[in-house]
């Protein structure tokens, strides 16, 4: 196994791992649904249950939305796996590792409980962006890091 391949699956592992850990603690912590603490004066922790995806799109679906966000997030995974094999790059996989972290942290929580738990809850002036997750994060981050990559000028030789 390569740098590169151990790169991948230590981002992989410590993004599920953290997300998970830190939605249980939001569990143990909040005693209900939609029960909200005070964190920061620009955050709160809250328990909520999102059965769609970012912006709560496809929370309409019922059942088959859950089976459906699983079965992308499966093809996702297996799609960055297939390219990162056939073009191998210490960035790429520093951002398949998150993405691929993130996106098995959502789906842990579709299998377990059917929605993925959100609990960051960051506003200011009266707005509240939609609530999220960290695999949530880590995809944004791996998704960003990959554009970058992909997207800057390449290197003069």
């Amino acid at each position: 196994m390569t740098g590169i391949w151990h790169r991948f699956y230590f981002l992989a592992i410590v993004s599920l791992v953290v997300d998970q850990l830190s939605k249980l603690l939001v569990v143990r912590s909040l005693s209900s649904l939609q029960e909200s603490v005070w964190a920061l004066p620009f955050l709160n922790i809250v328990y909520e249950l999102n059965p769609g995806v970012a912006f709560s799109l496809g929370a309409d679906l019922g059942g088959f939305g859950r089976w459906f966000f699983i079965a992308v997030a499966l093809a996702i995974i297996i799609g960055l796996l297939v390219y990162l094999r056939a073009e191998p790059s210490p960035r790429r996989a520093v951002a398949f590792g998150l993405i691929v972290g993130g996106a098995l942290g959502n789906m842990v929580d579709r299998l377990r409980i059917s929605a993925v738990i959100d609990w960051l809850d960051f506003h200011a002036f009266g707005y509240h962006y939609p609530t999220f997750n960290v695999a949530d994060s880590v995809i944004f981050v791996g998704a960003c890091l990959f554009l970058y990559d992909n997207l800057r000028p390449a290197p003069s030789r």
